[in-house]
This record gives C-alpha cells, structure tokens and sequence, in this order.
C-alpha cells in the first residue's frame, strides 16, 4: 500500500503550521484557566444570556430531541417557545448528549471544538494567501488572546461558533476563488448560511462579499451582470435563506410565540445626546477591557492607519474593496445595535474579525513592494510583544470574570447542585414550578433543570399574578433568598416545606 500522500500531508507546510497553533493554542487556555472554567455551570458575566442558551439545548434532550420543537425552561406565553436565531447548534449539543448525559463539560468543549477549526481555517486562510508560516500562527493566537474571545470560545453564546463558521466559510471561497471547484464555493454557501443563521451579524462580511465581488467583476472586469449571476448564483442562498428564516421569527412571536428572542434593533439615531454619552461611559466602564489594553488599542490603531494607504492599490484591488465594505459594514452595525454595547459585550464578537483582516491587508500591501520585507519584520516583532501582553492581560480578565464582582450570581449558588435533591423530594422534571427570586427568564430554572416561571414572568407585580400560575397547575413555590419569603405577593400562596438546602427552600403551593 502506497503510503507517501499520507506521509506528504504529515510533512507539509500546512500540516506543520497547525500543529504550532495548536500548541500556542493549549498554552493560551491554560493560562486562561480553562482547565478550571470547563466543567463549571453557566455563571459569570451574562448568566442570564448563558443560560437561555443552555435552556435550549438541555430542552431539547428531555423532549425527545424533536429538532422542530425548541424551547425553554421558562414558560413564557405558553409552552416556553421562543424563536430568534437558528437553534441548530443547541440541537447538536442535546445529540452529544445522548452517549455523554446532559453536561456542561460537553456543551463547552463542543463550543471550543468548533473555534478552534475556526482558528485553524483562518490560519490556512493566511498560509495561502500570505505565503508566512509566521503570520499563520501569530494572526489566529492574537484573536484568541482578546478577553471577550476567550471568555465566550467556552461555552454558551452562539457569537463565537458564529465567527468560526465566518472564518471556515472564507476558507472555502479562497480556494474556490485559487481552484475554481464549485465544491468549494458550495462549503463556502453553507459555512456562512450557518454563521448567519445562529448570529445575524455574522452575515455582514458575507453581504461585504456579495458587494465588492459584484463591484469588481462587473464595473472593473466589465463582466456582464448575467455572466456573474451564472456563476456565483449559489451564494445568494445565504441572504435568502436567512431572510426567510428572521421574517418567519418575526410572524411567529406575533402569532402565538413569544418575542423574547426576536431580533431587535438599538439604533443610535433613536437615542438623545445624553443616552449616547451614558452609554459611551457605561461601555468604558464596563466592557472596553473585554476587547483590548490600552497598549492594544494603540498598536490596532496605528495597524489601522498603515492600512489607509494600501487602499489604493491596483494589485489588490478586490481586496481593498473587500476591505472597505466591511470596515463600512461593521461601522454600520454598531451604529445600529449602539444601544446594545451599554448593557452586552458580546455585541462586540462579530466586530473582531476585522483584527485579522486588517493584519492580512496591511501584510499584503506590504508584500506588494520590495522594502515590504523590513516593514513585515518591524511589525512581526511588535505581534509577538502583542501576543504576549494580550495573553497576560486576558489571563487577569479571566481571573476577574470568575473570581470577582462578574461572578456574584443573581440567584443562591444552592441551586447548582440541587436537581437531584428536587427528584427525591417529589418535584420532577414534569412538574411545574414558581421560582423566586429571579428576575431572569431561564437562570434558576435551568440549575434545577425543572420548568415553570420567575420574576421575569412578573410574578412580583401582585398576589393575583401567581394566583393566576398556580391555577394553571403549578405545584411548587422556589424560594432561593430568605428575605423573598416575607414578600406580601408570595407569602399566601406557601404551603408546606418539602426542602431545604442553604438558602433554598421549596414549598407545595397553595391557593389560600
């Protein structure tokens, strides 16, 4: 048996370059602590938001893993259906479920799983398009050292699997756009139908594609408008499909469902001078650490101006295109979501590809001269220095996410462990249940795993808002703070304690 292609591929370029990053990789999340993080429940920063997303997928596998049926532990209107982006990626992790059980630890290192095939398709993006073994692995490390990356690339949102099928998509159509193989246009169609399906946002260097692609071939190559649809019609399936799918949401949540998920728009022109300068400072505050030092931002910036010049350069002018639209698109969307940023970091995930396709165009512009050469040392030797701070300032963001103030959860850490205690107390997984307080759709559902309503639902407002619940068959009353229990809205509707563990205690409910 001929073994020499295997032992070709084992010995090429490509293959030697992953196998740095993925050792770079491994020493980044330990320095990160994700040896620690990975096994641990959804807490931290944006619980709430970790745990609708957990909700999903753990749904999923106690419903009998019916794909068209997604919902939460929260009721909601009815039924705990609410639809926004695609769900289809919860659904994978309630499969992985099956042979694993229901898992934390798996729904992480499934997240991870897929960045890091992100990662390693952006490094085979500037391997071929760069040529530099160098630059393939620095490019993708320094994505993974920004703090929101790396706090997110483990589990629960959908913004960084999202810009992992952006990266694997861009991969295909390079060598579609190198090998002209309508397979690989194909991938390209799917990977980013996906990225656009689990996070709107994630569409808009795929729209940047639609534009400069058709901006180039027809007003620079003077291709004619058919020839382009001819070949390139399949990529319009993405924005078709997407579209469809949003407008279906929108239909859905007005005709039964829930619009709690539904896609929103924040936009900066609905908002008064003083609610931008709030937000401004309440992003300062808060989250501009989550993206970058104050020595990253300067080495971005100064990467972004070196980037102005090679604009108007005619040996990459589909690049510079490229480049421009998405600078453009992502100006845009923060424009639109601005209200978003106060209150969400992770709005800012989808924003960070522009970190390496600056990096890319900046080092091909350089490539295009013949004093290019020193230019790309000066700058490599300032990657590595980047590199390394990042990796050191992320470190102690993560040790703040999950050993700080982020970390203080908004219901009793009781409630982590107690599934099993609740089984042998008598509520089970079919029962419903009244669970206070928590002013978060899913976070105490989902840690007891047990489905029902919160604060969220108004409980809160009056006595007759749970007697509303509690004649709707509601068979137990939740209580993970003490002080809640002499609250006048609950208090009547307690009945007998069947448990107590810390903080939490659970009652049969009662109508008085």
């Amino acid at each position: 048996m001929d073994f020499s292609g295997i032992k070709k591929f084992f010995q090429s370029r490509s293959f030697i370059a992953s196998i740095i990053l993925l050792f770079v990789l491994v020493i980044e999340a330990n320095l990160f602590q994700y040896a620690e993080i990975i096994d641990l429940r959804p807490q931290s920063t944006h619980m709430w938001r970790k745990t609708d997303c957990a909700s999903f997928a753990l749904n999923y596998y106690n419903d009998g893993l019916n794909p068209f049926t997604p919902r939460m532990h929260n009721e909601l209107n009815g039924g705990g259906k609410s639809l926004g982006e695609g769900t289809i990626l919860y659904y994978a992790v309630a499969l992985l479920y099956v042979p694993f059980g229901p898992n934390e630890l798996i729904y992480r290192v499934f997240w991870l799983l897929l960045f890091v095939i992100g990662l390693i398709a952006l490094q085979q993006i500037v391997l071929t398009y760069l040529q530099n073994l160098f630059w393939s692995v620095i490019i993708p490390a320094l994505v993974f050292s920004i703090p929101v990356i790396a706090f997110y690339a483990i589990g629960f949102l959908t913004n960084v699997p999202s810009l992992a099928f952006v990266f694997i998509a861009w991969y295909f159509f390079l060598r579609f756009n190198q090998e002209n193989k309508k397979s690989f246009l194909l991938w390209s169609t799917l990977f980013f139908l996906l990225a656009g399906w689990v996070k709107a946002p994630a569409l808009i260097s795929y729209l940047a594609l639609l534009g400069s692609g058709f901006i180039f071939l027809h007003f620079i190559r003077k291709e004619s408008i058919l020839n382009i649809v001819k070949t390139y019609w399949i990529l319009l399936i993405p924005i078709i499909f997407n579209f469809g799918w949003y407008s279906f949401t929108a239909y859905y949540a007005q005709h039964g469902g829930s619009d709690y998920l539904s896609a929103k728009l924040f936009p900066f022109w609905d908002l008064s001078p003083e609610q931008i300068e709030e937000i401004k400072a309440q992003f300062k505050l808060l989250w501009r650490e989550d993206f970058f030092s104050e020595k990253a931002f300067n080495y971005y910036f100064v990467l972004s101006c070196l980037a102005l010049p090679f604009i108007l350069l005619k040996k990459i002018r589909f690049f510079s295109i490229l480049f421009v639209i998405n600078l453009l698109g992502f100006g845009l969307y923060i424009l639109i979501f601005f209200k978003a940023f106060g209150d969400h970091n992770y709005y800012g995930i989808n924003p960070v590809l522009l970190l390496p396709l600056t990096l890319i165009f900046v080092l091909k512009g350089f490539q295009q001269f013949t004093l290019g050469k020193p230019m790309q040392w000066v700058l490599g030797f300032f990657a590595i220095i980047l590199l390394y701070h990042n990796v050191k300032f992320t470190e102690q963001r993560q040790w703040i996410k999950y050993n700080d103030w982020p970390n203080e959860t908004h219901v009793s850490r009781d409630l982590f462990d107690i599934e099993p205690q609740l089984e042998l107390a008598g509520v089970l997984k079919n029962d419903l249940v009244i669970s206070v307080p928590d002013y978060s759709p899913n976070m105490s559902l989902y840690l007891m795993n047990r489905k029902g309503v919160t604060n969220f639902n108004k409980l809160h407002l009056s006595q007759d808002s749970v007697k509303k619940y509690l004649k709707l068959n509601y068979k137990y009353i939740v209580v993970n703070r003490s002080e809640e229990l002499e609250q006048d809205y609950l208090n009547p509707f307690l009945g007998e304690e069947i448990l107590q563990k810390g903080e939490v205690a659970v009652f049969k409910a009662k109508l008085p």
